[in-house]
């Protein structure tokens, strides 16, 4: 019995011991994990600050609106994008996918963004940076990993648009009118795979109130759990129904398409886009008197709202508050344009904008038949779509967005009085 005790004991202890020593194994590795993670979450900072935010977009853009977005698929991915401003009236850009994914792809990303960046805003042609830098990498490349690259140039003055591919999706041309066309592109190989190649360049002029969106093929890649992929046709539908959006909308909006088509799955690859907007014709449309703007009827709401934005960018508002005055904007004009006594065509609509202490004052006034949102019952916005009541989006904004909102009804005009939240850029930023 004494030796049988001893015996126990003796395994005991070493049970112990070995508990003990996979106690201190499994802390080590909680410990590197941890720091792993912090790592990657610091690199996936530093990626996604290679690319433009949304203030540098603003500072760059001039007359053209422009908005970007970049969502890697893990913590870090090998998409990017970038713009920069050559002159007061040329912009250079830049969009790309590197072949791998994870940290090796994110590295050379970020060796790939700092060699296009100097060419670019040195002002060569777009064949010019993709030869310059295919070469560079080709030479020096000892992991054999490549990236398609989008390279383009444009005059904002005369809307001339210069591009050339390496490898890479060409991008989708919607024009005011609302046609989609793809640009044909003759492009060169990724950059990496050959030391000398040709990038034939392609030019094409942008006209008022074009739409010119680049993406990576994570866009129509985009996978179901059951394998179906968002695909090209499904993204030009989409795109088509955006006309009239702003450059920002226009990114959000698909963006959001992609997410509700793969929700059943996390993502396959990085989602990366980069939307340029021509300025929209509004000569004859909308008259401007200081800080007021007027148009009259539902076909020249979007010419209206497109100027309404372009001044609050001008005062440094930021794009989110662009965004709630211009959806607030359109939901209150295109109620009053198409729900009251008088045609589509003859209400007008009138906008004034203007700071006011931390925050922005709207005052919208319309010609329509009496109305006041503030005195309707709020729609219920969680119940389902084929359940909700039509309309009524827009009295929800009114009293979602604005923190002060007053309407009165003054002679023939509906006057809707709001202030919105929102930050400015301060000086220089």
């Amino acid at each position: 019995m004494t030796q049988r005790l001893a015996t126990s004991y003796r395994k005991l202890q070493d049970d112990f011991e070995t508990e003990s020593a996979l106690r201190v194994q499994l802390a080590r590795a909680q410990v590197q994990t941890e720091r792993m993670d912090r790592e990657l979450t610091v690199a996936r900072d530093i990626q996604l600050a290679m690319v433009p935010s949304e203030t540098a977009l603003d500072l760059v853009s001039g007359t053209v609106e422009l908005a970007g977005l970049l969502e890697p698929a893990a913590a870090v991915g090998g998409d990017f994008f970038n713009v920069v401003a050559v002159d007061e009236n040329t912009l250079s850009f830049f969009i790309g996918d590197v072949s791998d994914k994870g940290v090796p792809a994110a590295l050379f990303m970020a060796r790939l963004v700092t060699l296009l960046d100097g060419p670019l805003r040195r002002g060569d042609s777009p064949a010019e940076v993709l030869a310059r830098v295919g070469r560079h990498i080709a030479i020096d490349n000892p992991a054999d990993m490549f990236a398609t690259c989008l390279v383009g140039r444009v005059d904002l003055a005369a809307g001339q648009l210069r591009l050339a591919s390496a490898g890479h999706e060409a991008p989708l041309l919607m024009h005011a009118q609302g046609d989609l066309e793809l640009v044909g592109i003759d492009g060169g190989p990724a950059l990496g795979i050959e030391v000398d190649a040709d990038y034939p360049e392609v030019s094409l002029r942008l006209h008022q109130g074009d739409v010119l969106l680049l993406f990576t093929d994570g866009l129509i890649e985009a996978t179901k759990l059951d394998g179906e992929m968002f695909g090209a046709e499904r993204l030009h539908e989409v795109l088509g129904g955006l006309r009239s959006r702003s450059a920002h909308q226009v990114v959000m909006a698909m963006a959001q398409v992609v997410h509700q088509f793969q929700a059943d799955k996390p993502p396959n690859d990085d989602l990366c886009m980069l939307c340029l907007r021509m300025p929209p014709e509004l000569s004859g449309q909308v008259v401007q008197d200081g800080d007021l703007l007027q148009s009259h009827g539902l076909d020249n709401l979007p010419a209206l709202l497109d100027a309404m934005e372009r001044r609050l960018r001008f005062l440094g508002f930021r794009q989110n508050t662009r965004d709630d005055a211009r959806l607030v904007a359109e939901e209150i004009f295109t109620n009053a344009c198409l729900h009251g006594q008088r045609g589509p065509a003859e209400v007008t609509c009138e906008i004034r904008s203007m700071p006011y202490e931390d925050g922005l004052f709207l005052e919208l006034m319309d010609d329509g038949s009496p109305f006041d949102p503030l005195a309707q019952n709020l729609p219920d916005v969680d119940a389902d779509l084929d359940e909700r009541e039509v309309g009524g989006l827009g009295v929800f904004l009114v009293r979602t967005l604005s923190s002060e909102a007053n309407y009165h009804r003054a002679g023939e005009h509906n006057i809707l009085q709001l202030v919105l939240s929102a930050g400015r850029k301060p000086k220089g930023a």
